[in-house]
């Protein structure tokens, strides 16, 4: 059994004697934490007595209570305030986006206690609470953008870099919701739900442009216009286009020395470039939501089937995603409070891989950019049209009592062009799901919910339940009890492919692999939410999270149970002089139940914390960030074998000017300032897997321009 002795040394192999002590360190590292929040709580009720009659005489000083008081869908489809949320809940608001200079979704999501982003040099992964399994493309996480659900039917994945089918500019907040929201979301709603809410035009202000530059000759330019006219129409439309050459030379220590693989040395195969359009109108109770991407990118790694190594860009690869949705809400009853929704919209997804004959060696044509269509040497498709609709309806029962209940209704084609066969499966999902929010008096309620999911192709039924309990311990602080169900079915490609595979590849006489089950997670947890003074919030959570039948994205194969359980903290404070500050941390312990080895690409301790402050007569905002990974296992299919990949700390640093009242903006930003040199596992996705771990990107610039017409 493996355990992480010492976090500043990196991992190694674990005696009993090692076992031992090191959960002894778990155990007190998490006694310790509870012990300084229990201590700042205390601190914060005085201060919160002293200075309540304060509170109401500076807007800036209500930067966290409205943020507690945004009303949000994501966690019950209905809204209500964050701080009544039956959740864990967070909110990344556009300032934080601007003012920590976010590039991508996946770099915003990293400010979250218990979340990990990272990649193989072509993929971007996202895990949280210990669960970040490698090769698993985002696929137990709900991603929505204005509560459409962005992850394709496909693969089940959503992109969270340049991929994401939204400009991280045209982003006004990001709703994250931990835990499992199955019970109302459906599929993939395991570890999260993650709402991205666009701008509307009564918030952009008229015409806007951006340009940017920065390393690897990265480059963007960005256009916005939004309005709110006096007939009542809102609308808001964007459109961008970025590129990057992508590191010239990544070096791969463990090829060094292997014949034909340039010395480790892989030149150019990182570019990419990427466009994103979207249009967002409201009119009345009707809206209007239209979103394209596409986005192409070398394939570092090249032709993995026959182990060749890229010393150009051996490939690339270019998805596209599409998203249009027409819904309208009106009021049925004002007395009941009832109000019933429908959506229909349309959905496409397509992925598109080439790989091209390599040079035998030699490097002149390093870019797949250069490349003519007519020399590659294998080419497939993939994709995914989905049409659905959704009929929704919530009403007051009674005065302590709320309900919302609906259906809805997905029908996939998916399309899978493979050598020597084509495949066309065709499928659709029923679901049925209703939720209740009863008041037990002043200072409590219980929500409880069920969402039934029928999945035609895999010919069964899934059911998730939801309960939690949430407690008003004071005016500003909640205890939340929570249960929750959730799934993750098996994706178009391990359902059809997979068998198929098999049964046109396996040896003779041997049987195909048993049909794949959905995998299935529970969730305990209780969470605390408190507001600490004026300006502070903390949320503090212990967990328990179980996945039975999981779904192994290499093997293609449900292979057991896994059960992650820990503690995490999260402290945000906005002050009266315009500062911005937030710190989590988070202890872990991921393990495979039938093995009881430590789960690959599982840091037991992460750490994260920004700061912004106004300098220069609030003119500018220098602001700092900084990540700490513990150290992780690697990838390995030989249990024999053991890898691992030790800790590491990146910073970066942002100085952007102040944006109200200005028509022009300027934002610099350095990210791993220091220049740290760190690695990520190897996914699954990174052949012939004889690469445990991957280097990533030293220190990067960016400078951007924001003009306000």
């Amino acid at each position: 059994m493996l355990f992480m002795a010492e976090i500043s040394q990196g991992v190694h192999l674990a005696t009993g004697t090692q076992r031992r002590r090191t959960r002894f360190w778990f155990c007190l590292a998490t006694c310790a934490l509870f012990l300084i929040l229990w201590c700042v709580s205390l601190l914060g009720a005085e201060a919160n007595n002293d200075q309540q009659s304060t509170i109401a005489s500076n807007l800036i000083e209500l930067g966290i209570t409205d943020l507690m008081n945004i009303e949000i869908t994501s966690a019950s489809k209905t809204p209500e305030k964050m701080s009544d949320t039956p959740a864990s809940v967070f909110v990344i608001t556009r300032e934080d986006i601007q003012r920590f200079g976010y590039r991508t979704i996946d770099e915003a999501l990293q400010r979250i206690v218990g979340v990990l982003t990272s990649n193989d040099r072509t993929w971007q992964f996202t895990g949280i609470r210990g669960i970040s399994r490698p090769g698993d493309f985002n696929t137990r996480i709900l991603f929505l953008v204005d509560g459409h659900r962005v992850n394709d039917m496909q693969f089940s994945n959503a992109r969270t870099d340049e991929g994401f089918p939204v400009d991280i500019e045209s982003v006004e907040r990001i709703e994250f919701v931990k835990g499992p929201g199955s019970a109302l979301w459906g599929p993939n709603a395991e570890l999260a739900v993650i709402n991205v809410l666009t701008k509307q035009g009564k918030n952009a202000d008229g015409l806007r442009t951006i340009v940017e530059y920065g390393t690897f000759n990265r480059r963007k330019a960005y256009v916005e216009y939004g309005d709110k006219y006096p007939s009542g129409l809102d609308v808001f439309v964007s459109a961008s286009g970025i590129a990057t050459d992508g590191e010239h030379r990544i070096f791969i220590e463990e090829w060094a020395d292997e014949p034909g693989k340039n010395g480790g040395m892989a030149v150019n195969g990182n570019a990419m470039d990427a466009a994103h359009t979207l249009l967002s109108a409201h009119y009345g109770s009707a809206k209007l939501l239209f979103a394209r991407s596409r986005r192409s990118k070398g394939d570092l790694w090249g032709d993995y089937d026959l182990g060749t190594f890229p010393v150009g860009a051996a490939g690339h690869f270019t998805d596209h995603r599409s998203l249009l949705e027409l819904s309208y809400e009106a009021t049925v009853s004002k007395k009941r409070n009832s109000r019933i929704l429908a959506r229909v919209f349309l959905d496409e997804n397509k992925f598109e891989y080439f790989e091209f004959p390599l040079a035998g060696g030699e490097s002149e044509s390093h870019s797949w950019l250069k490349y003519d269509w007519p020399l590659m040497e294998n080419y497939w498709r993939d994709g995914a049209k989905t049409e659905g609709l959704e009929v929704r309806y919530s009403l007051d029962v009674t005065p302590n009592a709320s309900l919302v209940t609906g259906v809805e209704y997905n029908n996939i084609r998916t399309l899978l062009t493979l050598v020597p066969f084509d495949i066309d499966p065709k499928y659709n999902i029923k679901s049925y799901f209703l939720q209740t929010d009863v008041k037990l008096g002043d200072s409590k309620r219980l929500v409880a919910g069920i969402r039934r999911d029928d999945y035609s192709n895999l010919k069964t039924s899934v059911a998730s339940p939801r309960v939690g309990l949430v407690w008003d311990v004071t005016q500003n602080s909640s205890l939340k009890l929570l249960y929750g169900e959730a799934f993750r079915p098996p994706t178009a490609w391990e359902v059809v492919y997979i068998p198929y595979y098999n049964e046109f590849e396996r040896p003779e006489g041997a049987p195909l692999k048993p049909p794949l089950k959905p995998e299935t997670m529970k969730t305990y947890e209780l969470v605390w939410d408190a507001q600490l003074g004026v300006g502070n919030r903390l949320v503090a959570s212990l967990f328990m999270d179980t996945i039975n039948d999981l779904i192994d994205t290499n093997l293609y194969k449900n292979v057991g149970s896994i059960v992650s359980k820990g503690a995490e903290a999260q402290f945000e404070s906005r002050r009266r002089d315009g500062s911005r500050s937030y710190l989590s941390v988070s202890a872990v312990n991921g393990r495979n139940k039938t093995t009881g080895r430590w789960l690959d690409n599982s840091p037991r301790f992460l750490a994260s914390g920004g700061l912004s402050i106004p300098v220069l007569s609030d003119k500018f905002y220098l602001s700092a960030e900084g990540q700490f990974v513990g150290g992780r296992r690697a990838l390995s299919l030989d249990e024999s074998k053991e890898s691992y990949v030790p800790s590491y700390a990146v910073v970066n640093l942002v100085l952007a000017t102040a944006e109200s009242n200005r028509k022009c903006n300027v934002s610099l930003g350095i990210y791993n300032l220091f220049n740290k040199k760190y690695y990520n596992p190897a996914s699954t996705d990174v052949p012939p897997l004889t690469i445990t771990r991957i280097s990533q990107e030293g220190r990067t610039m960016r400078l951007q321009v924001n003009y306000r017409f």
